[in-house]
């Protein structure tokens, strides 16, 4: 390209004699000498040591061809005598037919001209054919006098062959002279400042104000101010200064001397006026190039007219001293028109006489006079011949070191087992050793070694010369016990295997794998190792722990016992009647912790919640994630929430089998079932039979369904309740039977040929016990995936048709929705799905522990998501616990991942288990925190029930007159002033034996008379009198449709309020046909409905809903600051108020938070929307209610937004319990002037006593319509409204057909 533009070129490293002829290269000049004069320089070494005979060895590429014709052409003009010329390609790899050929010459003197790759090669091959060594010289050119060249052979070739192939090596470097310029040049370079100084590069700046060698400025590779690359060095030494530095700075000097002889001097060149740049002509500038002398870093530098360098031209003459970490010295030095002359004719340091290969360092001869066979060649007499013999080259396998005389030469040796001559004319054999510990040969003139089976090698000092000798390598071992001298697997995942054991007379011999400390392994077939579930058991070494033995150290010792992996000693020994009552006692008590914490702590939500969520822990802590053995407590009390049997095993009085756990697991619950529905079947069986004997016939006794599931039985909350805590067990037994079931079908093999469950390894898959397992799960298994399922289906089914709500299914159950929102009572069948999910995850993928945790992870996320979304908890305390728990689920998982990840560290591992412990001790702090306020607020309300009961006892004891009733608003508190004054027992205080024969029914007929104001014909009537009934009738219809009764209309202000006389109306006004004659049988039910329906409604003076609606703590710190003071007045302001909301906050109305009404779902949205309504409420009259409600009647779901504004906080609407505010407001907005104001006044009274602001809302009752109407058009999210309703000023009775 630039002799195309006439360009000249300058190079400061390119040397080939080629790049001398200007037809081809005119524009091509070089500071560095020509090879051409490094050929010279070969020629002077072989004159000077009088050698007559040299071979020659070059490759055919530019350099070596032109290198070597060159040596050719001055050697024959010296009277050198070729006898031998090789050449060969570029990189080849197989020298042995140049060197054969060159070995036949009887040459001593070899001169080479090629690459140093091509050296190493050379020289290599030349050793294994006797070429090297003593008497032998090699001189090369200088791409070959460098340390690459015996640093890079092979591994065949020992250090100790190295130093003696390279040993008289002579070799020529280009170099500078020793002149002044010289001097200066390099006493400037290590003058100069380091350019990198502590990591950091230098600042310096040009002229222009740029970095000179910061390479963001220099070639834009980084950004400014990146300075990890540095276009300077850290030190400025001549040692690390490249020998083609100072050519380069002449190269750059020469074209800066000739530009300015053209143009300063000479005046050439032609200057653009525009650009100020000159453009000169190349010809011209070539010939200015070439008549410069210049006195630079190398001497004195000019070209002639070839481009090459004729002065300044000097060569070191650089020799191998055949010793190891000392490489080339130098030796002597050749320069043009001075010649060669050695370091014993100059005083220099660091000059050294020649070393030779010779024993006795004499100079070797090129030729001898009388003719010997050399080494790798073997003396060979004909029979018959009359001559000496000849010399021939030993063929491979063999070897020969030669003869200084034919009388000394011997024939060629067969090389021993143990070693090989890889090609002919071998002076020695090659140890196997040099090919590596991994070969050997047992076979004597071989050419080469054979390698040991896979993964084995021979250990030092073994000979090499039997297979026998080949051991497995250290990580390997060899299974099938074939002995030495076999193919060696890798060492199994869980094993240590040390490869190979020193046996007598320096033998080696195999080692069989051992597994390590957390695995274990049958000694018999040490192929396998299996990771223990719990690695603390398995000590490695196919040992166990104390206490500990078989398959995997899972079984227990005799006289131990086990507490889910913890041991103790038994008492006295096995059997021992100390181990029976220890045993005993701690089943005993671990059953006893679980009826606690079923029957007693899961009635309150936030126990609950906290203990599911434990299970799902204990289900996450199974997966085999070497978890840390610091966290075995932890896991422990996880393990105690999913209440598995083999938690207490009774080891120390009988042994335990797997066999044995699944029978108790699925045989506990049913048990548990048991116990809670015998005393109710007990008291049902003992009811019918008492009313069996009142009567002739056993038809007109009571039937079962009425005992068992009508809620005026005495028996139906007994047995509702039984219903419910069944259900509590299957929830908290779901995960653990889920698991044993699923874990029937999951077996895998182990190296013995056995299948074994994994979940427990010592029981035998295909066994009979196994394959009766496998039956029973079939069975079950099916069911109890689909329980959830079946579950959610009936939720679903039931809340479309609006029946979850009635009292009965509430308190059966309840358990499974009744803590969540309307909107969400589905939600806890999807909590099973995910324990399902999770348990799934465990038995099925217990060999992916990584692939376990990230879908546990992923189902979290999934759950936590889902969870902020919804809040399906009616309390909002709830709904923080339920995140929290599922966050510190989230970071256990995530910190399995590291504890399986080995790479983590030990120490690291230890650490992260440390902070899991005290993160999870922290977040179980909160979260109990959490359910003790929930907790508190529970017992709280029971506590307001039980203390307004107190009080009002009290009061009704010490009225004056007694029975004065005047002014009394409260039913209850009327019927029991009334009772006080006339000493009479209270309906609610009469028994079922009371009432069950004729007499006792007259006599409730006439109280039931005398309370609502009836006649007692009315209050009992004749069959033939019953009118057609005028009541509702349940339309409910669904899974629970047969739980249900005839739905009740809600009384008004008017009605007389007793439960007795509502039951007595609906029995008048129930028809009986003909075929159903009149009986004593049918009063009887009745009767005994009503009864029961007085105990449930009056059997104290209880504020059961304003104990359940207001915060329990609350209306307690009220009554409590009250004391013995609370008046006749506030305590029927109490009661009242409880009887006023009781239809309207009651689980089965159409307002409450079960209710799935557009009325409720409004009020639900105005509660949200508008928190402070009832502060409005407190002060407005009833006409502004009435707008209210007009207002209301007029807004519709289009058009609706929500904003709070500037309204001021609300303070009442703080004492309403969350699940219960809609319900209220509902009511308020409904109710009379007196209720809603003897409710704010009740209110009022408890801000007071908790030391609250009582000060007016700003939604004074001067507030004008328009601005309420206003305030109220924001609200969010309305539904579709029924007006009518509002309209109502009777109180909307319950319907289920909503």
């Amino acid at each position: 390209v630039l002799q195309k533009y006439h360009i000249p070129q300058i190079s400061y490293a390119s040397t080939s004699a080629a790049l001398s002829d200007k037809v081809v290269y005119p524009f091509f000049s070089r500071t560095l000498p020509s090879d051409a004069l490094q050929a010279q320089g070969q020629v002077a070494i072989v004159k000077h040591y009088n050698w007559t005979t040299v071979a020659t060895f070059s490759s055919t590429d530019g350099y070596g061809t032109a290198g070597i014709d060159e040596f050719h052409i001055l050697a024959e003009s010296a009277g050198i005598q070729i006898v031998a010329q090789a050449r060969f390609a570029k990189n080849q790899r197989d020298f042995s037919a140049q060197l054969t050929s060159v070995k036949q010459s009887k040459a001593y003197i070899f001169v080479m001209f090629c690459s140093s790759s091509d050296a190493v090669t050379l020289l290599e091959q030349a050793f294994f054919m006797g070429m090297t060594g003593s008497g032998f010289v090699w001189i090369g050119s200088d791409s070959t006098s460098k340390p690459e060249t015996w640093e890079s052979m092979s591994v065949a070739v020992s250090e100790e062959d190295r130093m003696g192939i390279m040993k008289g090596f002579l070799g020529m470097l280009p170099t500078v002279s020793n002149s002044s310029e010289s001097q200066a040049f390099f006493s400037h370079w290590v003058q100069q400042e380091p350019s990198l100084v502590d990591g950091a590069c230098s600042g310096e700046l040009d002229s222009t104000g740029r970095a000179i060698w910061q390479r963001s400025d220099v070639d834009g590779e980084r950004s400014q101010g990146d300075y990890d690359q540095c276009a300077g060095i850290e030190a400025f030494e001549v040692e690390q200064l490249d020998a083609y530095v100072p050519f380069a700075y002449d190269a750059m000097y020469l074209a800066a001397l000739a530009l300015h002889k053209l143009i300063e001097v000479e005046g050439g060149g032609q200057v653009h006026e525009e650009s100020g740049q000159v453009e000169v002509d190349g010809e011209a500038l070539l010939a200015a190039v070439r008549e410069v002398h210049l006195m630079g870093a190398t001497g004195h530098c000019h070209l002639n007219e070839r481009g090459d360098r004729v002065q300044g031209v000097q060569y070191r003459v650089v020799n191998h001293r055949g010793e190891t970490g000392v490489g080339l010295t130098n030796v002597g030095y050749w320069e043009v028109n001075k010649g060669f002359f050695l370091c014993d004719s100059i005083e220099e340091i660091g000059c050294e006489e020649v070393v030779w290969s010779t024993a006795d360092n004499s100079i070797p001869p090129s030729f001898v006079e009388e003719m010997v066979c050399h080494a790798g060649e073997g003396l060979l007499k004909e029979e018959g011949e009359a001559s000496e013999g000849r010399c021939v080259t030993c063929p491979v396998g063999t070897f020969s070191p030669g003869g200084d005389t034919l009388e000394q030469a011997e024939g060629c040796l067969t090389c021993q087992p143990g070693t090989f001559a890889p090609a002919p004319g071998r002076a020695e054999c090659i140890s196997c050793d040099v090919r590596g510990t991994q070969f050997y040969q047992a076979l004597a003139g071989q050419g080469d070694c054979l390698e040991c089976p896979l993964n084995s090698e021979r250990r030092v000092p073994s000979l090499g010369q039997a297979r026998e000798e080949c051991v497995c390598k250290e990580g390997y071992h060899q299974p099938q016990g074939l002995g030495n001298g076999a193919e060696c697997k890798a060492c199994p995942k869980g094993g240590v295997c040390s490869g190979f054991s020193s046996g007598s007379n320096m033998t080696f011999n195999n080692s069989p794998a051992i597994p390590l400390s957390g695995y274990w392994g049958n000694p018999s077939f040490p192929t396998t190792f299996y990771e223990c579930r719990s690695g603390g058991f398995c000590q490695g070494g196919f040992t166990c722990a104390k206490g500990w033995h078989g398959r995997m150290c899972v079984e227990v010792n005799v006289g131990y016992g086990n507490i889910n992996g913890f041991l103790w000693e038994c008492p006295n020994g096995y059997q021992s009647v100390a181990a029976v009552v220890c045993t005993v006692g701690i089943s005993v008590g671990v059953l006893l912790i679980f009826f606690f914490v079923n029957g007693v702590l899961c009635e309150f939500e936030s126990i609950d919640v906290f203990l599911k969520n434990l299970r799902v822990l204990a289900v996450v802590s199974l997966f085999p994630l070497r978890w840390e053995s610091n966290l075995d407590v932890i896991r422990l009390v996880f393990q105690f929430a999913m209440f598995d049997v083999d938690i207490a095993q009774p080891n120390c009085i009988m042994p335990w089998s797997y066999f044995q756990s699944f029978r108790l697991q699925l045989i506990l619950p049913t048990f548990m079932a048991l116990v809670y529905l015998m005393p109710v079947g007990w008291r049902a069986v003992a009811m019918k039979r008492s009313h069996r004997v009142k009567f002739e016939s056993a038809s007109t006794g009571l039937t079962w369904s009425f005992i068992l599931l009508d809620q005026k039985s005495e028996v139906a909350p007994k047995f509702n309740k039984a219903i419910s805590n069944i259900i509590s067990i299957a929830q908290v037994f779901y995960p653990t039977i889920l698991l044993m079931l699923m874990a029937s079908f999951k077996c895998s093999e182990s190296s013995d040929g056995k299948s074994y469950l994994d979940i427990d390894p010592t029981f035998e898959c295909q066994s009979e016990e196994h394959l009766l397992l496998q039956v029973v799960s079939g069975v079950l298994l099916p069911l109890v995936l689909l329980s959830p399922v079946a579950a959610l289906g009936l939720l679903l089914r039931s809340l479309r048709r609006n029946s979850l709500f009635h009292p009965a299914l509430l308190q059966r159950f309840g358990v499974l929705y009744k803590r969540y929102r309307i909107h969400y009572l589905w939600w806890e069948p999807l909590y099973v799905l995910k324990v399902s999910l999770l348990v799934t995850f465990q038995v099925f993928l217990a060999e992916r522990p990584l692939v376990q945790a990230f879908l546990a992870l992923l189902l979290n996320s999934l759950a936590l998501a889902g969870h902020f979304h919804a809040a399906p908890f009616a309390r909002s305390r709830s709904n923080r616990l339920e995140a929290l728990m599922i966050l510190l689920s989230s970071v256990f998982i995530a910190s399995g991942n590291l504890f399986h990840d080995q790479t983590f560290g030990e120490k690291n591992q230890e650490l992260l288990s440390l902070g899991l412990i005290l993160l999870l001790i922290l977040g179980m702090i909160q979260t109990l925190n959490i359910a003790f306020h929930n907790i508190h607020d529970d017992l709280a309300r029971a506590a307001s029930s039980s203390l307004v009961t107190k009080r009002s006892k009290q009061i009704v004891d010490k009225l004056d007159p007694p029975g004065n009733i005047e002014g009394i608003r409260s039913k209850r508190l009327r019927d029991a002033i009334l009772a006080a004054k006339t000493h009479r027992p209270l309906p609610s205080q009469m028994g079922m034996e009371e009432l069950s024969d004729t007499a006792h029914l007259v006599k409730a007929s006439k109280k039931v008379a005398q309370e609502c104001s009836i006649s007692e014909t009315e209050a009992v009537p004749e069959a033939s009198h019953v009118e057609p009934i005028t009541g509702k009738q349940n339309s409910a219809s669904g899974p629970f449709s047969s739980l249900l009764s005839t739905e009740e209309d809600i009384p008004s202000a008017s009605e007389c309020s007793s439960p007795v006389n509502r039951h007595w109306s609906a029995l008048k006004a129930k028809p009986i046909s003909e075929e159903q004659p009149s009986s004593p049988a049918f009063s009887l039910q009745q009767v005994v409905a009503t009864a029961q329906s007085e105990v449930v409604a009056f059997s104290a003076l209880v504020a059961t809903e304003s104990a359940n609606t207001l915060q329990g703590g609350d209306l307690k710190t009220w009554l409590r600051s009250v004391g013995e003071e609370l008046s006749i007045q506030d305590l029927d302001l109490v009661l009242s108020v409880d009887e006023w909301i009781a239809p309207w906050v009651a689980d089965d109305s159409h307002t409450s938070m079960y209710a799935r009404t557009a009325t409720a779902d409004f009020w639900r949205n105005v509660e949200k929307a508008l928190p402070d309504l009832m502060e409005w409420l407190s002060d407005a009259d009833q006409s502004q209610v009435d707008h209210l409600r007009e207002v209301f009647e007029a807004l519709r779901l289009s058009g609706a937004h929500s904003t709070k504004g500037d309204m001021p906080r609300a303070n009442y609407l703080s004492l309403i319990v969350e699940e219960d505010r809609s319900s209220v407001m509902y009511w308020l907005c409904h109710a009379q002037e007196i209720e809603r104001r003897s409710f704010f006044k009740l209110m009022h009274k408890i801000l007071k006593a908790k030391g609250m602001d009582c000060k007016k809302s700003k939604f004074k009752g001067s507030k004008s319509l328009k601005a309420i109407s206003f305030e109220l058009k924001v609200l969010k999210a309305m539904k579709s409204f029924v007006v009518d309703e509002f309209n109502n000023q009777v109180r909307p009775s319950v319907d289920l057909r909503v």
